[in-house]
């Protein structure tokens, strides 16, 4: 399954994360289709559940451990060097310039690809929506 089209957003209602298809409303709204081949793709009301906008993330289709990365995931993670100068870095999943970052700080990032292929243990420790885990 490619997980690259799904989406997870907060609930309004009660703040808890859902994963699905994103439904963008005329109206502003965003809403989460949960299960999306009993529709066919059309939103009909009850069968998606509104989230905040702001909390919506894309899947980047990468994974850690069987969990899924979603763009506003943070991050710890190490820089191998091969002299021996590793160093340990925390940062959140963005996308920019057309791939996914980790960005540090506005002048420190890494491509993500490349630091999940040089780091077996990187761990996800919240997401910028969330108080850290």
């Amino acid at each position: 399954m490619n997980d690259r089209y799904l989406f997870r957003g907060k609930r309004v209602d009660n703040s808890e994360w859902v994963k699905g298809d994103l439904v963008n409303h005329r109206c502003g709204k965003k809403s989460i289709c949960v299960n999306p081949s009993k529709l066919g793709y059309r939103a009909v009301q009850g069968w998606d559940t509104e989230v905040i906008p702001e909390t919506v993330g894309q899947c980047t289709d990468e994974k850690v451990f069987n969990t899924c990365l979603f763009d506003g995931d943070k991050l710890s993670f190490t820089v191998f060097d091969s002299m021996g100068g590793d160093e340990q870095y925390k940062g959140e999943i963005r996308w920019c310039y057309g791939e996914y970052m980790i960005y540090v700080d506005d002048n420190t990032y890494f491509n993500l690809y490349w630091v999940l292929q040089q780091d077996d243990e990187v761990e996800i420790t919240g997401n910028i929506h969330e108080e850290a885990i």
